[in-house]
């Protein structure tokens, strides 16, 4: 089944379609619905949850900003009623400088699910759109969660009694670790994918692996 894919269509006015000729709406601004909701999206703060409806008869787009962090996970999802088959287009941007948002990951065609981590703390727009001549009801679920899972199952921050960069003998060295206290016998998980390179035990401490960022098949 073929589609038209909206944001090819931004300087084409009117266009041809398979069901006749349509007009693109445009704001008083004069842009293309895309166009115009990436140039005002609403802000919002996560978790946030919303039903919207887009009309099959006319060109309509969503967008929403939201600030992420590095060190999150941003999730959405996405529930999508609709009386005939179609296609939602998907993207995420991040604001760069003077506020021109660069299209840095888009969802595939079908997928129901965005999953994005950050790189550093940032503004970014989140934008969605129907395909032309098709429309209905779709609610979206976005929300963040920690990227590293809490390496001590069962366990906390309230179980962490000293962290990074901590001052160890009089201030003459760092703590170059953290330290989560849990009963003798109690497993640890790994946060992330990482390659264990070390497991010394400390008479102190317990065993302390070391980890290294290469990849976990090597």
């Amino acid at each position: 089944m073929s589609f038209v894919n909206p944001h090819r269509m931004n300087n084409m006015s009117p266009l041809c379609v398979k069901h006749g000729w349509i007009k693109l709406a445009s704001g008083r601004n004069g842009l293309p619905p895309a166009k115009k909701a990436l140039a005002g999206p609403l802000s919002i703060t996560l978790p946030h949850r919303v039903a919207e409806y887009l009309p099959p008869s006319e060109p309509s787009a969503l967008a929403y900003g939201l600030d992420l962090r590095r060190g999150e996970r941003f999730l959405l999802d996405i529930d999508l009623h609709s009386a005939e088959p179609l296609t939602l287009f998907v993207d995420l941007f991040r604001v760069g400088e003077h506020g021109m948002p660069q299209r840095i990951v888009s969802l595939k065609p079908g997928d129901r699910r965005l999953e994005f981590e950050p790189d550093e703390d940032n503004m970014f727009i989140l934008r969605l759109q129907p395909e032309l001549l098709r429309g209905g009801r779709v609610t979206l679920t976005q929300r963040v969660q920690a990227a590293l899972m809490f390496p001590v199952p069962g366990r906390g921050r309230s179980n962490i009694h000293s962290f990074f960069g901590a001052a160890r003998q009089s201030g003459d060295r760092e703590h170059q670790g953290i330290d989560i206290f849990a009963a003798r016998g109690t497993p640890a998980v790994a946060a992330a994918d990482a390659l264990v390179t070390s497991a010394p035990f400390w008479r102190t401490s317990g065993r302390a692996p070391g980890s290294s960022n290469r990849a976990v098949d090597e």
